[in-house]
């Protein structure tokens, strides 16, 4: 029997799901990014708490060049490098990159992150690196997403780099300090 509640339900369905589309299609792909089939589903699911830092995040984990370094309470930092297409999701409380199928991976406890600041800072070299750091409400950091290849062979800033960058501060409102709960 056919049941037109039923439809009612699978047309609005669709139709959230196709302005949904439309809108991170146009605020990405008009800025530059590369959004997934799979991004969708989890910009749609996530607890809107985490919204800011999944979308932060996400357009990081976007870019090529990147390397993720985790500080531990005990004096170790781990490092990795970001793969195309490496898998980011927040279930509950927790953010998983990578996979647990994957030789590495990072959990964070969302609810300690709070902020995001993005840091340009003059090396011992004279040159000039670039991170989106994370942290906690103690001011301790929890990971940082530096930014490579951000010179040439003859030590020239590459200007594409920069550009990716100063994108995604853009994008957060060209501020240093972002706060990540709303």
């Amino acid at each position: 029997m056919f049941n037109l509640n039923s439809l009612f339900d699978l047309d609005v369905l669709f139709q959230t799901y196709a302005q949904l589309l439309y809108l991170v299609r146009y605020r990405y792909l008009r800025l530059g990014f590369y959004i997934t089939h799979v991004d969708y589903y989890h910009y749609m699911v996530q607890d809107a708490k985490y919204d800011l830092a999944y979308q932060l995040i996400s357009d990081i984990l976007s870019q090529q060049d990147i390397l993720l370094s985790v500080k531990s309470g005990y004096g170790s930092i781990a490092e990795a490098r970001v793969d195309e297409g490496l898998p980011f999701r927040i279930k509950d409380k927790w953010a998983t990159i990578g996979g647990e199928d994957r030789p590495w991976h990072i959990h964070l406890n969302m609810d300690e992150v709070i902020e995001a600041r993005f840091v340009k800072e003059p090396k011992s070299n004279g040159k000039q690196s670039y991170s989106i750091r994370f942290f906690d409400s103690k001011g301790n950091l929890l990971m940082r997403a530096n930014f490579t290849k951000m010179y040439d062979g003859n030590g020239n800033l590459l200007k594409e780099r920069l550009a990716i960058f100063d994108r995604i501060y853009i994008k957060y409102g060209s501020k240093e300090l972002l706060s990540l709960r709303r």
